[in-house]
């Protein structure tokens, strides 16, 4: 019985194991794709992303799987997984559905945030602000510290919708849209005040005014959206 039990244990901690080694592979591909270290369109063999990452195959295996359901990675039959690649189409596409995301999260996070939302959103707005002023001398740098503190403000401003479902989407495609905005970010410096629409979406939110906030928000989604038409895709 004692054997037994050992042996579960075992089996049980290398299940747990191999479930950590999974996710940790799927943050750092995740992060290495949005980041653009990994190019639209490369292959990903696992020999060479083992090699790369330090994962065996089975924990990269089940990493790509997911990124393929992100829409992240495309998982080709008999042929590997590649990063997924970017287009004009994808681009208007991504836009559309993530503009409704993000508008229909930061409404139900106005009417129904709380005073620890309000707080939260306060400490996310600060913190971006920091980084906005050290960025002041490079306009088209989105530095690693500068990017955190930009997708934490955005989670932050839209935390209190009471829908994790809703949130985890809306997550997801600010990451595929970020690929596009650091392409974008890559080719041409924007003359774009990007902490006044932070500042105005911010206000518009601490106002509770939901149809101003909801407005440019939608506004920012285009702007950025159009920027990486004209400069990435043409």
């Amino acid at each position: 019985m004692t054997v037994l039990l050992s042996d579960r244990q075992s089996l049980e901690s290398g299940k747990s194991e191999a479930r950590t080694l999974a996710s940790s592979a799927y943050a750092d591909i995740r992060r290495d794709i949005v980041d653009l270290v990994l190019k639209p369109g490369e292959k990903l063999r696992l020999k060479d992303i083992g090699a790369r990452y330090g994962y065996g195959q089975a924990p990269l295996r089940e990493a790509l799987s997911r990124l393929a359901s992100d829409n992240l990675v495309v998982a080709e039959d008999q042929r590997g997984f590649r990063v997924t690649d970017v287009s004009l189409q994808d681009l208007l596409d991504l836009t559309f559905v993530r503009r409704n995301i993000e508008v229909t999260a930061l409404r139900a996070a106005i009417e129904k945030g709380d005073d620890q939302w309000e707080g939260d959103v306060v400490a996310a707005f600060h913190r971006l602000s920091l980084a906005n002023m050290r960025r002041q001398d490079d306009r088209s740098s989105l530095s690693s510290d500068w990017k955190d503190r930009h997708q934490a403000f955005h989670h932050a401003i839209v935390a209190g919708c009471g829908s994790p479902r809703l949130l985890a989407m809306r997550d997801l495609l600010f990451d595929q849209a970020d690929r596009y905005r650091r392409i974008a970010s890559s080719l041409v410096e924007v003359d774009r005040d990007i902490n006044g629409e932070h500042q105005a979406i911010f206000d518009a939110a601490m106002r509770r005014d939901a149809d101003s906030a909801c407005r440019l928000v939608s506004e920012h989604i285009e702007r950025t959206a159009e920027i990486a038409r004209l400069s990435a895709l043409g």
